[in-house]
């Protein structure tokens, strides 16, 4: 977010990128919903989608609604690869909600 925003460091995209890209790698969904809405705009939906699904199997809320809304609108998110999305999904929140 830094060096998107230049907070304290120089507008930098490459560098927006790869810290992204890093972190989506390193398992972190908000990361990878990032990723997503750079990449349709730079590669297209697929891409995007792609990483949408990952993050909504990591539990972002944001990514699965995402994949729900482009499933009603447009119908390009397939019906199997939503409901994968949704069953990952509430495996992670479930796993985040158990004691161990």
């Amino acid at each position: 977010i830094l060096y998107r925003k230049g907070h304290g460091v120089e507008k930098d995209e490459k560098k927006e990128i790869y810290h992204y890209e890093e972190a989506a790698i390193g398992g972190h969904p908000s990361a990878r919903f990032n990723l997503a809405l750079i990449d349709r705009k730079r590669y297209g939906r697929d891409r995007a989608t792609k990483h949408h699904i990952i993050a909504a199997g990591q539990g972002h809320d944001g990514s699965l609604t995402w994949l729900l809304e482009n499933h009603r609108r447009g119908g390009f998110v397939k019906k199997e690869v939503l409901g994968a999305a949704l069953r990952a999904h509430q495996a992670a929140v479930d796993a985040t909600k158990s004691p161990q």
